[in-house]
């Protein structure tokens, strides 16, 4: 019995090292899509590059009365093409004679971009608006009727916003990392007199990537 035993592992012996040494494995290789592998890289590769974002440009009232708009745009979640994005953004506009206007909102919004580096892109917003009054002094009238001179401390309201854009990744043909867009826009200053009081508006800048690699 003994022997046997001992023949039976100088047989298997060979094939036992032979299993445990992935180098000297003889079977078929498995199966790589190599494509898909591509593919996947790409979208990885997409995402880390498209996490974060600093973004800078005009925020033109009626397009006409100038402004600034500055922000950060975060990716949560992207596959390539299509990118769901979550910003803040501060901004500001004069209104000569009229009002300047100061804000703070979030956005949320989905962009799809194009193989050729064109972009579309919709964002609906919730933000903090403070109003001044300009072109004069502030007068208020009392409950008795009579008529005093005010501080200009501004008006606090909210600012709801929606706004569809277009644009493009210039890295595409430059090599240089920015993308440019232009995004009109419609915002509510709300509550004015007793009612969402609607503006038009104007984006336009650039996108700065944070995560290039």
């Amino acid at each position: 019995m003994k022997r046997l035993v001992a023949m039976c592992l100088l047989l298997f012996c060979p094939y036992l090292a032979q299993c445990q040494d992935p180098n000297t494995y003889e079977g078929p290789e498995p199966a790589v899509d190599s494509e898909e592998s591509t593919e996947q890289t790409k979208k990885e590769s997409t995402r880390r590059e498209t996490r974060l974002k600093i973004t800078a440009g005009y925020f033109g009232e009626t397009m006409a009365h100038p402004g600034v708009v500055l922000g950060i745009e975060h990716c949560p979640y992207g596959n390539g093409r299509y990118q769901f994005l979550w910003g803040t953004n501060i901004g500001g506009y004069v209104h000569a004679r009229n009002n300047t206007t100061i804000f703070i909102r979030e956005q949320w919004g989905q962009r799809i971009t194009y193989k050729s580096g064109l972009f579309v892109d919709h964002f609906i917003g919730l933000g903090y608006l403070h109003h001044f009054a300009s072109g004069g002094e502030i007068f208020d009238v009392l409950p008795n009727g009579a008529v005093v001179n005010i501080p200009n401390s501004g008006r606090s309201m909210i600012m709801p916003s929606v706004a569809v854009g277009t644009g493009y990744n210039i890295k595409r043909s430059t090599g240089i990392d920015l993308q440019v867009y232009i995004r009109p826009e419609l915002f509510w200053k709300a509550p004015f007199n007793g009612y969402y009081l609607t503006h038009f508006a104007l984006n336009a800048g650039f996108l700065f990537n944070l995560n290039s690699k």
